[in-house]
């Protein structure tokens, strides 16, 4: 692993959401504690059930957070991207991962000692506060999903799916139908034919691990309460 300079630590925190109001002493000293891990494609960063003695902000790339159901079923929960943290809610418990985090593309993530980012923000308490938003941010987010999965069809859980990630990414989105249906809680056979339904309608265009949204608005519409 290449050797990271203390300069190049420092414009990595002021890149993250969670440190981006920090002074720039407050950021040289976190910079001071932080650590680089270097992040392959599809390797698996955290999984579930480990205990983890860190907190890790994602630097450059993407990473997914899954988990899997008592029948063996994966279920997608999120992905974090560039400065966002990653699985923040175990920070403050003694509680074992309930994710596992899978790099979708090469990926580079920064970790902070558990003890030394809990006395830091015992002595900067205005940290918290943006924790307490990010995590009530997430748990909005979780509580949306379950509500979808328990009353939405798998077609409208499908459109949602599309629609945060157009919301979050862009237009031009790189995930399988297979990622798309674990994130909806379905499956791939039926992700594929509403796929081919609203390719039809000029809605979306895929090819390989590749979709596109070709009309934003339309999808938008099709999501509406």
């Amino acid at each position: 692993m290449p050797k990271t300079s203390l300069k190049s630590l420092f414009e990595a925190i002021k890149e993250t959401r969670l440190f981006s109001q920090l002074n720039d002493e407050q950021k040289r000293e976190l910079a001071a504690s932080t650590s680089v891990h270097y992040v392959e494609k599809s390797a698996y960063f955290v999984r579930e059930g480990q205990m983890l003695q860190h907190l890790f902000l994602i630097h450059k790339g993407r990473m997914k957070l899954f988990r899997h159901s008592v029948s063996g079923k994966t279920i997608t929960v999120g992905v974090i991207r560039d400065g966002e943290p990653l699985i923040l809610s175990t920070l403050f418990t003694q509680k074992p991962c309930w994710v596992t985090a899978q790099a979708i593309t090469d990926s580079i993530v920064l970790s902070i000692e558990k003890e030394k980012i809990i006395q830091f923000i015992e002595k900067n308490p205005n940290i918290a506060i943006l924790i307490i938003g990010i995590l009530s941010g997430q748990v909005a987010r979780a509580y949306e999903r379950l509500r979808d999965m328990v009353a939405e069809t798998a077609e409208y859980r499908i459109y949602k799916t599309l629609r945060m990630l157009l919301e979050r990414f862009g237009a031009t989105l790189s995930f399988t139908a297979k990622e798309i249906a674990d994130f909806s809680g379905t499956t791939t056979e039926t992700t594929l034919r509403v796929f081919s339904r609203i390719k039809k309608q000029n809605i979306i265009q895929t090819s390989r691990g590749k979709i596109i949204i070709l009309n934003p608005v339309k999808l938008l519409s099709l999501t509406e309460d």
